[in-house]
């Protein structure tokens, strides 16, 4: 099939104070501005802030669109995520309505597995660009998937959606916001560390965070991610996984977490990326320890560049993470 098409959702999503409230929690960032209007008014926004990776939310849609109407011989139980970039450039706010587009950006296919690239191009209700995202999907390929496995995927899928499958309409990259940042980029950052204040090198205090069963579950219906590899054992094996996995995009937000809590302004990320190494497992009968830690890699006037670092059970989750960071101007008195 060619590649480079653009399509979008045919609908826009407006963005609920409490969905961000709700997002917040399955992430388990406990920032303020998350929940609190007072707050949020005190950095400047109207009202409360989403976390960094709220857009996933929109991400998933769009996937599944993608997977029902332009590559329908792929089978989400077989989707796994390798690499995934958020380019921030605004704050998302509750009352904000938000328009997605999808290119197909390209498809590699060693082996018995296809690498889907996909970009994201996410929008305000004045047109102005909020986000851009990469993903990259690694999909065994649907002639390979047992029958069995399908009908598993049609007994513990979620049921409700009815006819309401996502679509997409075809657009040209004409109806793409000709400029990458609009006039709006919100107040200014608020950050506690200052650039000159740190050194290449230093290092983020180190973090711990827990996931269990009960996790992804609410990970999944907040989101909108159907997968049954993260709830169902029998999905997880049939995929080939040793146990059920946590999402890629969770692992994802709690690290967003982690680095803002740092921070101390959840706005101040400008990218963040990671390339997927492995899934963290959780077990029936247990929860799942992250050991999340960062050090910075470069600096400059008023940024720094963040590596980060997440392990569970002492193996790396991501075999690259990094986050390029806006730092507060430096007060003299």
């Amino acid at each position: 099939m060619s590649t480079r098409r653009w399509f979008r959702l045919p609908d826009h999503y407006e963005v609920g104070r409490e969905k961000i409230r709700e997002f917040a929690r399955a992430v388990q960032n406990d920032h303020p501005v998350h929940r609190d209007d007072e707050c949020a008014r005190k950095l400047g926004y109207f009202g409360v802030v989403a976390p960094p990776t709220f857009t996933a939310i929109l991400t998933v849609n769009g996937i599944r669109a993608v997977l029902n109407t332009v590559l329908p011989d792929r089978d989400l139980s077989q989707v796994l995520h390798a690499e995934q970039t958020f380019e921030i450039h605004r704050a998302v706010v509750a009352g904000d309505r938000l328009r997605c587009a999808v290119q197909i950006a390209s498809i590699r296919s060693p082996a018995d597995t296809d690498f889907v690239a996909l970009r994201f191009v996410v929008t305000d209700q004045s047109g102005y660009l909020v986000r851009v995202e990469s993903t990259t999907l690694a999909i065994r390929r649907g002639e390979l998937v047992r029958p069995d496995i399908a009908r598993l995927v049609d007994t513990v899928a979620m049921r409700g959606d009815g006819d309401r499958t996502p679509s997409l309409i075809p657009i040209t990259a004409a109806d793409l916001p000709t400029s990458t940042s609009g006039p709006y980029r919100g107040p200014d950052v608020d950050t506690v560390p200052r650039a000159d204040h740190l050194a290449v090198g230093h290092a983020l205090p180190p973090r711990s965070a827990r996931l269990t069963r009960g996790d992804l579950v609410n990970y999944a219906g907040v989101s909108g991610d159907p997968n049954p590899i993260h709830f169902s054992d029998a999905a997880a094996e049939f995929a080939g996984l040793p146990t059920v996995v946590a999402h890629g995009m969770l692992t994802m937000g709690v690290t967003a977490g982690y680095l803002t809590s740092w921070l101390g302004d959840p706005t101040a990320i400008r990218t963040f990326g990671v390339r997927f190494s492995r899934p963290a497992e959780i077990p029936a009968r247990a929860a799942a320890d992250l050991e999340l830690t960062g050090r910075i890699r470069a600096l400059g006037p008023d940024t720094a560049t963040v590596a980060l670092d997440v392990r569970a059970a002492g193996e790396q989750l991501f075999s690259r993470a990094f986050a390029e960071v806006q730092l507060s101007a430096t007060t003299f008195e």
